[in-house]
């Protein structure tokens, strides 16, 4: 099966244009010098400001807004310019790139601009699958978190599904077929540990904990082959809430060390909650606590903080900066942050 002329690059044109002076005068008088030429300055390649990133989709359509950690004022908006207002893009964690699925044969790469936001930069087009004139559906693009490249999931029309990858910075290299796909995944069931490493669900070494009594729970956990945390999830067996884990993972603050958020908004008084969950698999012990309490308001989004020191929370009428050391009730609101300023869909970047 060939892959050549996978990627087809969207060439951009370049205007220049050029002044033409004249010069004339009394010809014994010595010519005066013009005024000095200035070279234009050369663009200045656009670099990922400090600060919490958020892909949010609105009206007008989808965009990374960077805001910062300690004051929740908005540093930088990155519109999409999408040729349609089809699928999510997914944005790397450097903001550097993003890809999307257009329709079901194309997988389109977007990169910033300053002042313009994402724009296209390449296209990832079908390919026959076989002499037969079979076709392959590309979807599901994302990217490797420790090598930067785009993966994105091929199934033909004929034979096994399997994984492609490219280079964002050469689209129009040869895409490199990474491995066969387990049939059946849904996009939710296969992404990369923090090493890069491919896991799938089916990979998954499933765990769990339980706790009798009257307030008992079972704490659900799955790991990569390397060992690290993939999924955890905590469910209350007395009161089950749609009977799957009512709290799953935010973050790992440390090996055994886990942040787990309510997952069911408008549930129940629950929302917004933030559990800090230590366990020992070894000892299969497994304690809780809350590290910060139920809202008042709907919660728009949570994220941990860089220095892991404490949750930034953005409720719909204000942000707050919740210390994790603090048992939750010192929840500082910032002062330059309403959640009205973005789109009812939000998703954590960075």
């Amino acid at each position: 099966m060939t892959q050549r002329g996978l990627w087809q690059v969207v060439v951009l044109g370049l205007v220049v244009g050029s002044a033409v002076t004249a010069c004339g005068g009394d010809p014994k008088v010595a010519p005066q010098p013009g005024p000095a030429t200035t070279a234009s300055p050369t663009p200045t390649a656009w670099t990922r400001p400090d600060g919490v990133a958020i892909l949010t989709k609105s009206s007008t359509g989808y965009t990374v807004r960077i805001s910062d950690w300690n004051t929740g004022a908005r540093v930088e908006d990155l519109p999409f310019q999408l040729t349609d207002g089809g699928f999510e893009p997914h944005v790397r964690s450097d903001l550097r790139y993003a890809a999307r699925r257009n329709g079901y044969a194309t997988i389109e790469l977007y990169k910033p601009e300053r002042d313009t936001g994402f724009v296209l930069a390449a296209s990832l087009k079908d390919q026959a699958a076989s002499f037969g004139g079979g076709k392959v559906e590309l979807d599901e693009p994302r990217f490797n978190p420790a090598t930067g490249r785009l993966w994105v999931t091929a199934t033909p029309t004929k034979g096994d599904p399997y994984y492609l990858s490219v280079d964002p910075e050469q689209p129009t290299a040869k895409p490199r077929r990474e491995s066969t796909r387990q049939a059946g995944l849904r996009p939710w069931e296969w992404g990369f540990d923090s090493k890069g490493a491919l896991v799938e669900t089916p990979d998954w070494s499933k765990k769990t904990i339980t706790v009798a009594g009257s307030k008992g729970y079972a704490f659900k956990y799955a790991t990569s082959k390397s060992g690290e945390i993939v999924y955890a999830g905590l469910m209350f067996t007395a009161n089950p809430t749609y009977g799957r884990d009512a709290y799953q993972l935010l973050a790992e603050l440390a090996p055994g060390d886990l942040l787990l958020r309510y997952v069911y908004p408008g549930a129940n008084d629950d929302e917004g909650t933030v559990l800090r969950v230590s366990f020992d698999a070894k000892a299969k012990t497994v304690r809780y606590r809350t590290a910060i309490p139920a809202s008042a308001d709907r919660v728009v989004f949570q994220a941990l903080a860089p220095d892991k020191s404490a949750v930034l929370v953005a409720t719909t009428s204000a942000w707050y900066r919740v210390p994790l050391a603090g048992g939750g009730d010192q929840a500082e609101p910032l002062p330059a942050a309403r959640s009205r300023e973005i789109g009812e869909e939000v998703e954590v970047i960075s």
